[in-house]
């Protein structure tokens, strides 16, 4: 690495990229900067993108239910209840799959309806 600072002229061969002086020096340093920063930031992207990815409707119950007032439920689940059952949600197995992957506490008492309204 030393040699490299301090002989400008040398040619530095990569691959089929070839560099000389000043340039190889830039590209070893960078080469070294990324590694550390990467691990670094790799640890905030996963949470960013993961954010990203959880559709607006799926993020909580408040806006699941925009779209489906009563909640969303499989085609032959029954509300688990003391009082009277919601009877009246949105059925399909399809929609509550999609649900669940994006966000497991839509439905907490798991009784197969995800933000059923009592």
């Amino acid at each position: 690495m030393n040699t490299l600072y301090r002989c400008l002229a040398t040619v530095v061969v990569t691959g089929t990229l070839t560099l000389s002086g000043l340039a190889a020096t830039t590209v070893a340093a960078s080469a070294e900067s990324t590694t550390s920063v990467t691990a670094a930031e790799g640890a905030k992207r996963t949470a960013i993108d993961t954010a990203k990815r959880i559709p607006t409707r799926f993020k909580n119950c408040t806006n699941l239910r925009q779209r489906w007032p009563h909640g969303v439920g499989r085609r032959h689940a029954r509300d688990k209840t003391s009082g009277e059952p919601v009877r009246n949600f949105k059925r399909s197995n399809r929609i509550f799959k999609k649900a669940m992957r994006y966000n497991r506490d839509l439905d907490r008492d798991r009784d197969k309806i995800a933000c059923e309204r009592h």
